[in-house]
């Protein structure tokens, strides 16, 4: 299950059942995508989560996410439970996850500035991987981690779900700025959100 509050800086009511992660997708670079997705990072330290990020470190520093939630504001140990890990491309993204040695409740992937980001065979692997990953994160945890999840932002795929078969067990988020976003789960109706 995926919690849309996972993504904003207040409760909200709204899930996502049978659901074990989110792809955001948006129209256009800079739409607030990354500002979004590292907001679940930010939700899941507050609440005394871990959150692994997994991202190409230049892409990173070209574009520092701005999550609602301040930066400056958050208690250190807070920040420290957000773990990154760098990679150059999806395959080393897939072979970092196998390698995970903490718990997290947020496994964050972004595939801008990443190699293979528009290689659609490598960009399904990598979902396959993380749904796993995050399903034995579930299991593992006997209850105490149920929302885990996993955020994949992508410049590269959009909107065409129909196109990607594995997409069934995950939800699609879609920015179109940086205060409103839809998500779309794989099954009902889309939940718009507004911030």
């Amino acid at each position: 299950m995926v919690r849309v509050d996972h993504f904003l800086d207040r409760p909200h009511a709204a899930t996502v059942p049978n659901c074990t992660g989110v792809i955001v997708t948006g129209s256009h670079p800079g739409c607030g995508k990354s500002s979004v997705a590292f907001q679940a990072a930010m939700t899941a330290t507050a609440r005394g989560g871990v959150a692994l990020v997994l991202c190409s470190e230049a892409a990173l520093l070209r574009k520092l996410p701005r999550p609602r939630s301040s930066l400056e504001a958050a208690a250190a140990d807070q920040l420290q439970r957000i773990h990154f890990a760098y990679a150059t491309s999806l395959s080393q993204v897939r072979r970092l996850l196998a390698t995970v040695d903490c718990r997290p409740s947020v496994v964050l992937v972004e595939d801008d500035g990443l190699d293979d980001a528009g290689d659609a065979l490598a960009w399904l692997k990598t979902l396959a991987v993380l749904d796993a990953t995050v399903r034995w994160l579930q299991s593992a945890a006997g209850g105490g981690l149920t929302d885990s999840c996993f955020v994949f932002v992508t410049n590269v795929h959009g909107g065409g779900r129909s196109a990607l078969p594995f997409c069934q067990h995950a939800a699609e988020l879609c920015v179109s700025s940086p205060c409103s976003f839809v998500v779309r789960p794989p099954f009902g109706q889309p939940i718009a959100v507004s911030f």
